[in-house]
């Protein structure tokens, strides 16, 4: 009879780590999900935003050789400013990633150990009912 006790129990605790394991994933793609819409995209630098300006203003006066120059350095330093962004998010979404995949770690070894003291409890009252 406690034979079959036993197996019950390991059967329950491996279908509740399972289910914690499967809760946690489908948790992190909600999370990485939520983390992709965040600021689709760049907040550019006021110098940027000053040449597009310049640049604007240049057309509208015809002086289209000027504005085209202005145009390329614009251009440049987008490119710079969104290849930087991109980085930095990148490297944001990695480490929140990270951390959230610890927190979720922490929570499948405290579930872990509080499994093993439920099988060393169960030990011990079977020992001490053998005993009597």
């Amino acid at each position: 009879m406690s034979f079959l006790l036993l197996n019950l129990y390991l059967y329950i605790e491996i279908s509740q780590i399972q289910n914690i394991k499967q809760k946690h994933d489908a948790q992190l793609e909600k999370y990485l999900g939520e983390l992709s819409k965040k600021q689709q995209k760049p907040k550019f630098s006021t110098k940027l935003l000053n040449y597009r300006k310049v640049e604007e203003h240049l057309v509208k006066s015809k002086d289209y050789g000027e504005a085209h120059k202005i145009k390329e350095k614009a251009d440049e330093l987008e490119e710079i400013e969104t290849e930087r962004w991109m980085r930095r998010r990148q490297k944001d979404m990695n480490r929140l990633e990270h951390q959230f995949k610890e927190r979720k770690m922490q929570e499948l070894v405290a579930l872990e150990k509080r499994l093993q003291t439920g099988r060393e409890e169960g030990k011990k009252q079977r020992k001490f009912e053998l005993e009597r």
